[in-house]
């Protein structure tokens, strides 16, 4: 009973931490919404930006840029994962479905799962898809870097990369938002890089 209310107690301060992690993002990225709106609008002198304009074919290299390195690329590592958590350390499929599962809603008992499996082989899928899907989340900003030079080799490549960058960050913050509470395979293919990652499975070690 002790040891179900520490969980019980600890669970509840992670769940608080979580919550003013999501309240501060969401200021956050509700300061910058604000400021890219600021920016679209006077399209003058925008602080940063000596000039600010979205044309149409800035937000097709943006929506194709989330689509391909967000969508495409998150169901690529999730399967990946999957498999590897599957084949490499033998997790079942339930206990594969909770290591990709929001933490928001209950507790996540760890101690039994490294008690039963390999905790080096856990480690080394958790580097692998962690690894790589913040490669793929990368190679977003040389996709749109690499557009901007095709579609305007200028001088000004940098500023007009660093304002498709800026677009980018705004409707990725706002994707990550809606699904920090969610579970499901939509979810955990968007939110793959922390919540399918094991991150949060060596932090709650100690706290479960």
């Amino acid at each position: 009973m002790l040891l179900q209310a520490d969980q019980t107690e600890s669970f509840e301060a992670r769940r608080r931490t979580a919550d003013h992690i999501f309240r501060g993002a969401l200021i956050f990225n509700a300061a910058l919404t604000a400021f890219w709106l600021f920016a679209l609008l006077v399209k003058g002198d925008a602080l940063f930006f000596r000039t600010y304009q979205i044309d149409r074919a800035a937000l097709g290299r943006i929506a194709a840029g989330i689509v391909f390195f967000y969508v495409v690329w998150g169901v690529i590592w999730y399967v990946v994962k999957n498999l590897l958590l599957k084949y490499v350390v033998g997790l079942s499929k339930e206990e594969r479905r909770r290591s990709f599962s929001s933490r928001m809603n209950e507790p996540y008992d760890v101690p039994p799962l490294v008690a039963r499996y390999s905790e080096r082989r856990i480690r080394v899928v958790d580097m692998i898809g962690r690894r790589g899907r913040f490669m793929t989340l990368a190679l977003a900003g040389f996709f749109y870097l690499y557009g901007r030079v095709v579609a305007e080799p200028s001088p000004d490549f940098a500023t007009l990369f660093l304002q498709d960058n800026l677009f980018d960050a705004v409707a990725g913050g706002w994707i990550f938002l809606a699904f920090y509470y969610v579970n499901g395979f939509v979810a955990a293919t968007f939110t793959v890089r922390s919540r399918g990652s094991w991150t949060g499975f060596w932090r709650g070690r100690t706290a479960c």
